[in-house]
This record gives structure tokens, C-alpha cells and sequence, in this order.
């Protein structure tokens, strides 16, 4: 009889190891995802000050933001059945100069992604302003490209560009002997999606339209970064295999590889460029649609932050 219980008491443990090795709910050993708990996915790369999530999170504020409400609407649902609760936006912007204001809208913390990668003062992995109703916003002070690392990244100075939010902050010297030269850490962009958002634990409660599949999308506007990244996500299959649409403003430029010192000609990286574009948008097995389309309204945001909320829609 003893002997009995004691295979009885051992089958039953290995069935409770084979629900917390293998089963939805619990899983031994394995590392908390930032996609964790998001329905949707928005990928802001190349954000700027992170108006494009504004156009996502409080659309009616942002009447003239056209483009970028269509295309929402059409990958995330419309704007009345869809639940800022459900989705989860992660915005990369290399620029140190738009820091302190993504530490406003940033919902990341001492454990998040932010902190093991680029260590940061407490105070700029806070919890602010769309955290406390309740939506992630996690901000990536980072750019991105096909390797990890740091490159040189350029402040193209003059007027214009600081009456535009440096837009043309990049990884080229527009004005040539007028930039200053930064130093900035970049993550290889296929391979963050494949640890942060590959295989993440879809959440319990869908708040909003549990008709509208989840969705992964992404914005780029990454300033000729784009020659790297995109091949990158094709010939990987990581665009394929995980992102729904891919809209963005794509540069034609001169590109010089600063690992290998190939430089292209602006014709020949575009005509690469485009290569890549048709790659994902031809192949049947491909689940990636990728157009040249951006919405650059409100260059300088202006609209104060939410304050009131009730059900995951604010003021």
C-alpha cells in the first residue's frame, strides 16, 4: 500500500512538472518578454517625439493626422471598438535631444528591456504619462540596424533642421563638415523582435474588438538606416514570420557600411532598396505588406497630454 501512494504521489508530480514545463499558463525558466501581455503590437522605429503613438492612443486629438488614423484603423480596428488596453507601443529613437520627452510618455521599468540594455537614471525609466491609464509605452533610447553595437550618428544643424526636431538625425552627414558626431548604441532590429515579441503570452481579456485578429505593425523612418534593417527583417524571415505591415518614409542617399566599407551610390542602395520592398510584398508564404506611406503632421505635437480616463479612452 505504501509503495502504492509513493508511485501514485510521483505520477502526480510529474504531471504537475508537465503543466509548468509545458503548459499555457506557467512555464519553468523562461524569460518575461516585453510583448508579453499585448494583444497588438506598434512598432514606432525612428519616433521622433512619439507623435505617431499619440495618432494611435487618442486619435480624436489629431484630426489632420489622416494617413496615420486610416492606417490604423485599417491593421488595429476603428477607433470606437478598439481599447488603448490592448495594445502595446515600442518606440526607438537614437536622438538624445527627444529624451525627456519620451521619459513622459515611457512606461518602462527597472526590469524592463530599457534597463538591462542601456542602464538609465531612475528617473528616466519612470512611470509617466500613458502608464498611469493604463497603456504601454515603452521607449528604446536606441537605433537600429543589422547588427548590435554603436555607430556614428550625425546632428545635421542649422535653422531648419532645429525648426523640424532634427528629423534628419541620422547616420549620414547631410552638411558635410557641419554635423556633430554622436556615438549611439543600436540594436539589431530582427533580432529584438525575436526575443521580445516572437512567441509573447497573448493576454487573458482582449478589452476591445475580439473580431480583430493581433496585429504586429511598424512605422520606420530610420534616415538610410533602412539599407540595413530591411534586408536584415527579410532574409531572416523575422518580417515574414511576425509583422503584419510596414509603412515608411524611405531615403534616397548615399550609404557607406561602416563595419565592411562598401559605399553604394544613392541609385544603387535605392534599387536594393526597392528590391527588398518587392521581396516581402510578392512572397506567397510572406505575411509582411510594406508601402512608402508616412503621415508628418504635427511635426511639433502641441496637443498637452491626457489627463482624465475611463475604460481605456482619456482626455
Amino acid at each position: 500500500m505504501t509503495v502504492t501512494r509513493v508511485l501514485f504521489g510521483l505520477l502526480v508530480l510529474l504531471a504537475c512538472l508537465n503543466v509548468v514545463l509545458f503548459g499555457n499558463n506557467l512555464e519553468l525558466g523562461r524569460k518575461r518578454k516585453l510583448g508579453d501581455g499585448c494583444y497588438h503590437v506598434f512598432l514606432d522605429v525612428g519616433s521622433n517625439i512619439g507623435v505617431h503613438s499619440r495618432f494611435l492612443f487618442e486619435p480624436s486629438k489629431y484630426p489632420d493626422a489622416t494617413t496615420g488614423r486610416r492606417l490604423f484603423n485599417e491593421h488595429f480596428g476603428g477607433e470606437e471598438s478598439r481599447d488603448n488596453r490592448d495594445i502595446c507601443s515600442f518606440a526607438f529613437e537614437p536622438n538624445p535631444v527627444h529624451v525627456t520627452r519620451h521619459r513622459e510618455l515611457s512606461e518602462v521599468s527597472e526590469q524592463a528591456f530599457l534597463i538591462r540594455a542601456f542602464p538609465c537614471a531612475h528617473s528616466s525609466c519612470s512611470p509617466k504619462a500613458y502608464s498611469k491609464k493604463g497603456w504601454r509605452y515603452v521607449f528604446i533610447p536606441a537605433g537600429v540596424s543589422d547588427r548590435d553595437g554603436n555607430l556614428t550618428f550625425y546632428h545635421q544643424g542649422g535653422e531648419k533642421e532645429e525648426q523640424s526636431e532634427e528629423w534628419g538625425f541620422g547616420m549620414t552627414e547631410y552638411r558635410r563638415g557641419k554635423g556633430t558626431a554622436v556615438n549611439i548604441p543600436v540594436v539589431r532590429l530582427a533580432q529584438w523582435l525575436k526575443d521580445e515579441i516572437k512567441d509573447r503570452k497573448m493576454p487573458s481579456r482582449v478589452h476591445g474588438d475580439r473580431d480583430m485578429p493581433p496585429k504586429v505593425v511598424m512605422k520606420m523612418d530610420v534616415e538610410s538606416a533602412e539599407y540595413a534593417v530591411l534586408p536584415d527583417l527579410a532574409y531572416t524571415g523575422v518580417a515574414c514570420e511576425l509583422v503584419d505591415f510596414i509603412f515608411g518614409e524611405f531615403h534616397g542617399v548615399d550609404v557607406k557600411y561602416e563595419d565592411t566599407g562598401l559605399e553604394l551610390s544613392h541609385e544603387v542602395s535605392r534599387d536594393k532598396l526597392r528590391a527588398t520592398v518587392e521581396f516581402l510584398n510578392s512572397v506567397r508564404e510572406c505575411k509582411t505588406t510594406l508601402v512608402e506611406e508616412d503621415d508628418e503632421a504635427y511635426l511639433h505635437d502641441g496637443v498637452p497630454f491626457p489627463t482624465k480616463c475611463h475604460l481605456g479612452r482619456c482626455d
